[in-house]
């Protein structure tokens, strides 16, 4: 499962964040992948906000309240798990439905442009699946080759902020260049 967490930022949508993981135990469905889904982004995040989901599911179960009930059935564990973080979550998480798309799908990129969906929700499900693609990958991969991809990340991190240092001590000297030089012809 994964979540992604768009924000628009004037006229530009952004995407902040995505995260996720594998679904944990021997119920493996995209229904319950998508209601993990969910819970992660109540227990990750506080204050008032919305979730798009593309799950029917998911957002009818909330819409009926499966988080309060106390009641046998599907994914229950998943459902009771939510009701208890939604309880002590500040803040009101409001889930709406959101048409899944596919980036490869013609009339979903045209849906698109002609505002029939919006660009938000495009580019959080999008992101979201990607995410969700790359990690169902690696479950597949062995434990060595896991922790080849992790110390593989942490020198792309470690390079990432010594070009980002690099860069911030450039552009301090040159606007303290700019600055004398200013100076100078006042």
């Amino acid at each position: 499962w994964a979540v992604a967490l768009v924000k628009k930022e004037g006229e530009v949508w952004k995407l902040k964040a995505a995260w996720g993981k594998p679904l944990e135990g021997p119920v493996q469905s995209a229904p319950r992948a998508e209601l993990a889904a969910v819970l992660a982004f109540a227990s990750g995040t506080e204050g008032n906000a919305e979730l798009g989901v593309d799950c029917a599911y998911v957002v009818d179960g909330f819409e009926n309240k499966a988080h309060l009930s106390k009641a046998d059935g599907l994914n229950m564990d998943l459902w009771g798990a939510l009701g208890r973080r939604l309880a002590e979550r500040k803040g009101e998480l409001k889930i709406y439905k959101v048409k899944g798309v596919h980036k490869d799908d013609e009339k979903d990129r045209l849906a698109v442009l002609e505002g029939k969906i919006p660009m938000g929700e495009f580019i959080g499900n999008l992101a979201a699946d990607q995410c969700a693609g790359e990690i169902a990958a690696e479950v597949q991969l062995t434990q060595e080759e896991r922790a080849k991809i992790k110390e593989a990340r942490a020198l792309a991190k470690l390079v990432q902020r010594r070009i980002a240092a690099a860069l911030c001590q450039h552009l301090k000297a040159r606007n303290a260049d700019r600055e004398k030089k200013a100076r100078q012809l006042k």
